[in-house]
């Protein structure tokens, strides 16, 4: 039976890729897209999430795209020292001329069938495709899945096997309605290696979600997160009544992005949130917030006198106004607020104030000194290999259109949909 006939909802995949450069210790694994050319301008609508300045080499610019949450890719331009960062890599580099090059990290995931004969792409649940980001004619569903890694915010794909249309979601749906041309639907239950700081949080949610009572803790028994000066909003299209709280909680837990519910036990009503709010205002309704419980992360001083508020690497804080900073009690809060943001990657914390600075990324050189400054971040650690041998048929290897190897890795049966395999069981 060839790779491409086997039925979708029979395969659970370690997909990974091989690289053709490792980076220094520290510096992650890359793959060079193109030598000579970079990402800067391409056809696929895909943009820098920062840019730095006065670069002095290849090995400082990858430095500053792990100093980020999102980036998994760069353009280093060696003439001018400029610095591109990613959270997507692109295909088909186009930008030449000032000694440019393109480099993206190569990453590894657990795909899970969600449905062995629909896709996502009709859905009553308001899930819709990352904007411009569909392909078409790709060769089979690995590559499929190949290139949604390459995009830092595609959780899930749908795959077309008789027309090789490939889709890809931030957000997989539940109950994939699409039924035609051999259509199946697959999306990420864990990131294995080179992660962001999102696919950081995510995993350990996921872990959050495995444990007895769904690890669930009270943010507020008398507020929700309806009202808040977070910059944190609903789940869109997740609102919606249940029978009881346990209800909420447990609809919460299957979905692949849940972080956090309020209740309102007066009217029975549900809400989702993707990330928790700290400080619920909303009173109304007799609510009830609350939120999975996030082990602890791993953190890193940048400097424990000074703070990033103040820095030449063009680093600035998130959102405005309490979204970017607000008072803390303690460092320790401070911490724990940015944890539970998804996109936070580092704070400041003021010792004297008790003023906390939340970011997207890091700065390398702090300036601020003021007040009792500090400054620390999040580790964006790699994850973990998986132990089961990838198996290579002959002629496994196929090489594809973006200058990758993607392995065929054999399929491990799945014998029921609904429960996750772990390492050992099979």
């Amino acid at each position: 039976m060839s790779f491409s006939s086997m039925p979708c909802s029979a395969i659970f995949f370690f997909l990974s890729v091989d690289f053709v450069f490792a980076g220094n210790e520290g510096q992650g694994s890359w793959v060079a897209i193109s030598t000579e050319k970079g990402c800067q301008q391409n056809g696929e609508g895909i943009e820098p999430v920062g840019t730095r300045g006065f670069i002095p080499d290849l090995k400082s610019c990858r430095s500053a795209c792990l100093l980020h949450g999102k980036c998994i890719a760069v353009d280093f331009f060696a003439e001018t020292g400029v610095c591109q960062l990613y959270d997507s890599s692109c295909l088909t580099p186009g930008a030449s001329g000032h000694g440019a090059s393109s480099y993206h990290m190569p990453r590894s995931a657990e795909f899970k069938a969600i449905d062995d004969s629909g896709a996502c792409e009709e859905n009553d649940e308001g899930v819709v495709p990352i904007e411009g980001a569909q392909r078409q004619a790709v060769a089979s569903l690995q590559h499929c899945q190949g290139e949604c890694l390459r995009r830092g915010n595609c959780r899930a794909v749908d795959f077309y096997r008789r027309t090789g249309y490939c889709i890809f979601y931030s957000v997989p749906c539940t109950t994939p309605k699409s039924r035609h041309d051999g259509a199946c639907s697959y999306r990420i239950i864990k990131q294995l290696e080179e992660r962001t700081i999102v696919d950081v949080k995510r995993d350990y949610l996921t872990e959050a979600k495995l444990k007895k009572s769904f690890g669930m803790v009270v943010t507020d028994q008398a507020k929700s997160c309806e009202s808040n000066h977070e910059g944190i909003s609903p789940i869109e299209g997740k609102s919606h009544n249940v029978e009881s709280e346990q209800q909420c909680k447990e609809e919460c837990a299957a979905h692949d992005s849940c972080a956090a519910i309020d209740y309102f036990r007066d009217t029975m009503y549900c809400v989702f949130y993707n990330e928790a709010c700290m400080y619920p205002l909303a009173t109304h309704s007799n609510p009830i917030s609350s939120r999975f419980k996030l082990a602890d992360p791993k953190w890193e001083t940048i400097n424990s006198n000074k703070a990033c508020e103040s820095n030449k690497e063009g680093v600035e804080r998130m959102g405005e106004n309490d979204e970017g900073g607000r008072l803390e009690n303690s460092l320790a809060s401070c911490k724990q607020s940015c944890w539970y943001r998804l996109d936070c990657m580092a704070i400041d914390y003021y010792r004297e104030s008790k003023w906390c600075n939340f970011y997207f990324e890091a700065c390398s050189t702090p300036l601020s000194t003021a007040a009792g400054a500090s400054s620390f971040r999040l580790v964006r650690s790699p994850g973990t290999k998986s132990n089961k041998p990838l198996v290579r048929s002959a002629g496994s290897t196929e090489q594809t259109a973006y200058g990758l190897t993607i392995n065929k890795a054999t399929s491990v049966m799945l014998s029921d949909m609904g429960q996750r395999i772990r390492e050992g069981e099979m």
